[in-house]
């Protein structure tokens, strides 16, 4: 029973002290951006066309950036770069037609890279980013799927 008694003891003790640790409760901590996912989100753009498709899938699976908000960011942006392999036309999109706006990606695509250049400047940034990636982007009405 003692040896019971002890490990209560030691769970009790460790559990409190997780339970008083302080939550960081600011509003910026969910967006923090590690320098490391910064750095690996930056150097896909030294890419065009499917490389660069390729290295932001990349990058938002990494380690240093799943999970993260720069990281769902990336993710995003990604699921809307059109994927043509050599010639083969195909939807924008897995998840059923969606219309994207090419200038629009353009921009966002230029105000994140300068945004990863000033990383002092990326984690406040990563709301505003985030509305303006989804403006890139408008459902199609299913009245003009039908045939």
């Amino acid at each position: 029973m003692k040896p019971f008694a002890i490990t209560l003891f030691f769970f009790l003790l460790f559990s409190s002290q997780a339970l008083a640790a302080p939550v960081d409760s600011s509003a910026n901590a969910i967006y923090e951006a590690s320098p490391q996912c910064a750095q690996l989100v930056k150097e896909c753009f030294a890419n065009e066309g499917t490389d660069r498709s390729n290295c932001l899938f990349s990058a938002a699976k990494h380690p240093f950036c799943e999970g993260t908000a720069l990281g769902k960011l990336t993710y995003r942006r990604w699921m809307m770069s059109p994927v043509r392999p050599a010639g083969e036309e195909t939807a924008p999109g897995f998840l059923g037609p969606q219309l994207v706006d090419q200038n629009c990606l353009t921009n966002f695509d230029n105000t994140l890279l300068s945004k990863l250049i000033q990383p002092e400047t990326l984690s406040a940034s990563i709301p505003t980013l985030d509305d303006s990636l989804s403006g890139c982007t408008k459902e199609i009405s299913h009245q003009l799927t039908r045939p």
